[in-house]
């Protein structure tokens, strides 16, 4: 895979204006009948992908009664019959795990159903189940993730407007630790923005998944700003393209509205720039 050549598509890019409180949707909550047994469930991306493309959906369970051993099982129709995605799951007495299925959503579909089952079939039915709301997008529009501690100016994004084609632009939250370890969990996106990413470490699956998703055109922008370094430390080395020199503050950026296309920013300085080098 050749990473410097999608460089072209990677964007440094400096975000400027205030902060934009944002609430994420609740995950489902469902209790057991058998004692101390819990689970909440949520669609990843708040239930966006396009049409064809796989999505994560993260199941958060909680056991304080005896140990058990359980299945996730998520059920879809297709043309060819009921397909299951199921991931298997040790509950000890007194532990909590949080992990994602992956699924294959219909094009039409709008919910999904979530069971957790006793991998020893002592009981007949599922022990808990969960609906979780998902939203289909067309392959058209222009699906743009953001990894971050918060949105800011970000979210007049999805009012941009993207050349001659009229497409709906979608933001989609991403808490880094939920950033898929499967390249097949980001198709849906056109973009990735990382911006005031506080400290963190991916892993070596998510590494792996974010430079496959790169490597096959997918584009990362890269917030600048007083957090450009530390933002940048959590990609892999590989996706670190510039290295920060300084961090500036100047009351004017022209630069800025002559890269986007645009009038000059009319909103009053100073503004922090990260002044980096390109590898």
């Amino acid at each position: 895979m050749n990473i410097v050549g999608n460089y072209g598509r990677l964007w440094l890019t400096t975000w400027l204006f205030g902060l934009i409180g944002l609430l994420l949707p609740h995950p489902l909550y469902a209790q057991s009948a058998q004692s101390g047994l819990t689970m909440q469930a949520q669609a990843a991306y708040a239930g966006h992908f396009k049409y064809g493309e796989w999505l994560p959906v993260w199941v958060e369970l909680e056991n304080s009664g005896p140990d058990l051993d359980a299945e996730i099982r998520i059920t879809l129709t297709s043309n060819a019959g009921p397909v299951t995605y199921a991931a298997a799951v040790a509950l000890p007495s007194g532990s909590r795990k949080r992990l994602p299925v992956y699924v294959l959503p219909n094009n039409y579909s709008r919910e999904l159903e979530v069971h957790l089952v006793d991998r020893t079939g002592s009981a007949e039915s599922p022990l808990l189940t969960a609906t979780v709301a998902v939203d289909p997008l067309p392959n058209i529009s222009y699906l743009a993730g953001m990894v971050g501690s918060e949105r800011g100016a970000i979210s007049f994004a999805a009012n941009a407007s993207l050349g001659q084609l009229e497409r709906r632009v979608v933001l989609a939250d991403i808490a880094l630790p939920e950033l898929p370890e499967r390249v097949e969990g980001l198709n849906s996106f056109d973009a990735l923005i990382f911006n005031n990413v506080e400290a963190a470490t991916l892993t070596p699956a998510q590494s792996a998944a974010l430079q496959s998703w790169v490597g096959r055109g997918g584009r990362l922008i890269v917030g600048g700003g007083a957090t450009a370094q530390e933002t940048l430390a959590n990609l892999p080395e590989a996706l670190q393209f510039v290295s920060v020199q300084d961090i500036i503050d100047v009351q004017e950026v022209p630069d800025l509205a002559l890269f986007a296309q645009s009038d000059a920013i009319e909103a009053p300085g100073p503004f922090t720039l990260a002044q980096a080098q390109i590898h």
